[in-house]
């Protein structure tokens, strides 16, 4: 195979910003991202960092980004990506700080995870005198998170906390419901009190993308969404997140469709949408043509929305039951 163009993210200690170094690497088949930093390192550059272990796709270690996405470089092939593309840009994990290269601090990554307190906290009144018998099928809602390797791949390609670093991320917040949705935990209202709390789960904003990128299958999303509904069904619906979720349910439940107007007075109330950036952002949808209309009819069809609901109703009554 012809050599292909990688280009690599240098950054040393201390400096603020990196560079990109370029190398030729002559590909053979089913070489891997890994295989090819590896090439590099022993043949034409001994001072490449980065972070490997188990080329197994099951230690998390080798995450970086490739070609603008997370992935493991151990089961990423190089030659489809290098087609695709005409080259290979190797970078470190977004969202966390660059150590050496590709290696980067996951302080912050196990910060967030602490912070949702990964660990079991017993019935009190429950504990068994030998072990738990728990039936299998009360273990399948977790499913969804339950193969995450912690290789912070979510972390890294999530919006929010690009903007926020504070924003707890869809790895902790996959763990979180690990123990929302364990039948032997016994403290689920005070967790989801915990995750209700400003850089919670309700500043997710639901972009799909650590779904997307997770090299082990894993939804977060799916597990944040769940949270809410947890959440909502306990009572906790103070602050922006409930209000707005609940807001947009009822206005679907009346005329078919979201009324962004009154969507956006009951999840902000009258104070923070009459605040002036939020005047000149409809300012500027109004001149646009875009302005929200106040009252909406009932879309045609309506009664087939009714339908659809009652029956989520029934069957999360039953699935409780």
């Amino acid at each position: 195979m012809p050599p292909i163009t990688v280009r690599v993210h240098r950054q040393n200690p201390g400096e603020s910003k990196g560079r990109k170094q370029q190398y030729s690497v002559e590909l053979q088949p089913a070489m891997t991202v890994l295989d090819v930093l590896h090439r590099v390192l022993a043949d034409q550059d001994p001072t490449l960092s980065f972070r490997r272990s188990c080329r197994s796709a099951i230690c998390g270690s080798c995450a970086m980004r490739i070609n603008g996405r997370a992935r493991l470089a151990c089961n990423t092939q190089a030659a489809g990506l290098a087609a695709r593309d005409g080259s290979l840009l190797i970078e470190p994990l977004n969202n966390l700080r660059v150590v050496k290269d590709l290696a980067v601090d996951m302080s912050g990554f196990w910060k967030s995870l602490k912070a949702v307190r990964p660990a079991l906290i017993e019935r009190k009144t429950e504990v068994p005198k030998t072990f738990y018998a728990i039936p299998g099928k009360e273990f399948h809602p977790l499913s969804i998170v339950q193969d995450c390797i912690m290789c912070s791949a979510c972390l890294s390609d999530c919006t929010v906390r690009e903007v926020n670093p504070e924003y707890l991320g869809p790895a902790a917040l996959a763990k979180a419901f690990r123990f929302i949705g364990d039948p032997r935990d016994g403290a689920t209202r005070s967790r989801l009190e915990l995750y209700s709390k400003p850089n919670g789960m309700w500043d997710c904003d639901s972009c799909l993308m650590c779904n997307e990128v997770c090299p082990m299958g894993v939804k977060p999303l799916d597990a944040i969404l769940r949270m809410r509904e947890a959440a909502l069904d306990h009572g906790l619906a103070q602050g922006p997140g409930p209000k707005h979720t609940l807001a947009f349910y009822d206005t679907v439940v009346r005329t078919g469709k979201v009324n962004e107007a009154s969507t956006a007075l009951r999840s902000l109330g009258v104070k923070l949408v009459t605040h002036p950036g939020n005047l000149a952002v409809a300012g500027r949808a109004v001149l646009r043509g875009k302005q929200p209309r106040l009252r909406h009819r009932k879309l045609r069809g309506h009664d087939q929305i009714q339908r659809l609901i009652r029956h989520v109703h029934a069957t999360r009554r039953g699935r409780t039951e």
